[in-house]
């Protein structure tokens, strides 16, 4: 029997004493960032306008502009992952084609005032391309949840961090009409039918701008 294993799991056994500790230091450090965010944008929030819940009239494209879930490994992403990122990918998808396009319209329910300013006067339109999402980092706040999404454009196309945010509700399912599971909406628990991606009601708050900036309200 080969001694790497073996080596390995020794390593990881001497480490977790560490990853246990750290994770109750930085998780609080994480909710304080991701809340200065929430605050910053709270007049934005309240005077917010469309239904984020609901699937754009249209289904625009370019529809060689897909969007897929990140692999974490050769065998694929672990299936919490696939759900988490069922529940926001369709609203992004959205975004992303708007992007390529030029033409935000059918997608202004899913975005903050400040974010959809920043993308009308963006200079460069997004190739038509295979987009990778994944979850990122997120926090439980009293009203709100907040949610980070990774996204990767193939070729180099982009590499962001958006944020995420939903007020807090009953979520129903498209498919049988109970209330869909989870504190962030994974799945329903009567049918177990995946979130689609509208129900959930995420819509973004920050995106950084092309200079990596983050854009801020106004």
């Amino acid at each position: 029997m080969s001694a790497i294993p073996i080596i390995i799991f020794v390593l990881m056994c001497l480490m977790l004493p560490a990853i246990l500790l750290v994770d109750p230091i930085a998780r609080p450090i994480l909710e304080r960032r991701l809340g200065r965010v929430l605050r910053a944008h709270q007049d934005e929030l309240a005077r917010l306008e469309g239904d984020p819940t609901a699937p754009p009239k249209s289904d625009e494209g370019p529809t060689t502009l897909t969007a897929e879930v990140m692999r974490t490994s050769r065998y694929g992403p672990p299936k919490p992952v696939v759900e988490l990122v069922q529940t926001f990918a369709a609203p992004i998808l959205a975004i992303l084609r708007a992007r390529a396009r030029g033409d935000f319209e059918s997608v202004t329910a899913y975005l903050a005032p400040s974010v959809l300013r920043h993308l009308q006067v963006e200079a460069n339109r997004l190739p038509a391309v295979v987009y990778l999402l994944g979850p990122g980092n997120r926090a439980s706040f009293p009203d709100f949840q907040v949610q980070q999404a990774l996204i990767l454009g193939k070729d180099d196309a982009i590499d962001e961090t958006w944020t995420l945010v939903r007020r807090k509700r009953l979520i129903l399912c498209r498919i049988c009409g109970a209330s869909v599971s989870g504190a962030f909406g994974e799945k329903c628990a009567t049918c177990a039918s995946p979130c689609d991606g509208f129900e959930a009601g995420w819509l973004v708050l920050e995106i950084p701008s092309l200079s990596g900036d983050k854009v801020q309200p106004g």
